[in-house]
């Protein structure tokens, strides 16, 4: 979880769902971003994406996140983990990342 925390954008596979950004085009054929962008209707998360593309969830939440840094993809408004209405698993929720160890 650190990981996906560190990252510029980081995704909550199970709550927020996320959508092709305008103007954004399919990736290779056959490479991840393309079943991504394929699976990203607005109506799924990165969890359920892994799941159609038959997957592993976290290089598809990871790419997911980086895509969405790049401009290729958008989280649907309403669906991030900001509020509290629903608590998270401890395991998801976003807390303040360790510093970096600094040689003295």
């Amino acid at each position: 979880m650190t990981a996906l925390l560190a990252l510029k954008h980081p995704l909550c596979p199970h709550r927020e769902r996320v959508a092709p950004a305008p103007g954004s085009t399919q990736g290779d054929p056959g490479s991840l971003r393309e079943e991504i962008l394929t699976h990203a209707t607005g109506g799924h998360t990165t969890r359920d994406i892994a799941f159609a593309s038959s997957r592993s969830v976290y290089p598809v939440t990871i790419e997911a996140c980086r895509m969405v840094a790049d401009g290729l993809m958008t989280v649907v408004p309403g669906t991030s983990p900001a509020g509290e209405d629903v608590p998270l698993p401890r395991s998801l929720r976003r807390h303040a990342l360790p510093k970096p160890f600094q040689s003295g």
